[in-house]
């Protein structure tokens, strides 16, 4: 029997139970996209929260920054980290400390954020190439567009585990596995989870639709959303192929040529990109390292 919109609807009922994304997340990732906030904004709002403040220094004083003075508040970390990258850690950060979860054989939840922070990577680094001016909200959009997997693991983890392994098994994508299995589509109950959160428009479009490549199929007039949209989807499938974490499946397929035409990416500045996300990806893999630990 199909899945039913009442059964989404008893499943975002689920997650009530479960913690929502931190206050502190869904405030930077407001901030980022206002171009009025600056970075006293940033430090006010992070010095806030004291449990993001000691995260955000410890990564400042990592042996991958190797500061010769230790740091010890959030204005210092601005100016050895420089910050872009405070941003982006704190947002990972925020995001990290409160979806955890044990993990099973064929599902890693840090490997499961790693995929995400990968596509935030990419994202920011496609927007910039882009000159987006949203290149900051790509990255926000990238970070949580998977979010309604971790959801399907935390309420059903043997139900998700289950078409996990069918899509390794079969060599299919994700979808394709939910699908096959009458299952919760993770882009789907992703959006619900997210409008129940209140969270920005542009998240509510990468969630939904980054498995959509028709932009008239998506239902959204503004071309700045479905421009985010497409960003994150070439995102996605650039960290699949660059194995940046694992996010459920092994099959992806590459970015569409109708793609990367709507967005003006010819094939050899993708594998400029490509490079660049690359670079990042390691000082970001860093960063996951001591965030986890």
């Amino acid at each position: 029997m199909e899945l039913t919109a009442k059964n989404y609807l008893d499943r975002v009922e689920d997650v009530r139970d479960l913690p929502t994304l931190p206050a502190i997340f869904t405030e930077l990732a407001q901030m980022l996209s206002d171009t009025n906030s600056n970075v006293q904004d940033v430090e006010n709002l992070m010095e806030s929260d004291q449990s993001l403040t000691m995260r955000v220094l410890k990564v400042a004083n990592s042996a991958y920054y190797r500061v010769s003075d230790r740091v010890t508040n959030i204005g210092d970390a601005v100016n050895y980290l420089g910050f872009e990258k405070l941003k982006k850690v704190a947002l990972s950060s925020s995001i990290l400390s409160v979806f955890k979860g044990p993990s099973a054989d064929n599902f890693d939840v840090e490997s499961f954020w790693k995929h995400g922070i990968g596509v935030a990577v990419a994202s920011g680094a496609i927007a910039k190439y882009m000159g987006s001016k949203d290149h900051e909200t790509a990255y926000v959009c990238g970070l949580v567009h998977d979010i309604g997997k971790i959801v399907n693991y935390m309420v059903d983890p043997e139900g998700f585990l289950k078409v996990v392994q069918f899509s390794l098994d079969k060599k299919v994508d994700l979808c394709s596995a939910e699908r096959s299995n009458n299952y919760f589509r993770h882009d789907v109950l992703g959006y619900l989870v997210c409008k129940h959160w209140k969270l920005s428009k542009f998240i509510l479009a990468t969630v939904g639709h980054h498995h959509q490549e028709d932009s008239q199929a998506r239902g959204i007039a503004s071309e700045s959303l479905n421009q985010v949209v497409d960003i994150v989807s070439i995102a996605n499938q650039i960290a699949h192929d660059r194995k940046f974490g694992f996010s459920g499946h092994e099959k992806s397929p590459p970015p569409s040529p109708l793609l990367l035409e709507r967005i003006g990416i010819p094939p050899v500045d993708l594998r400029r990109i490509i490079e660049m996300v690359e670079e990042e990806w390691k000082s970001a893999e860093g960063i996951i390292k001591v965030l986890s630990n």
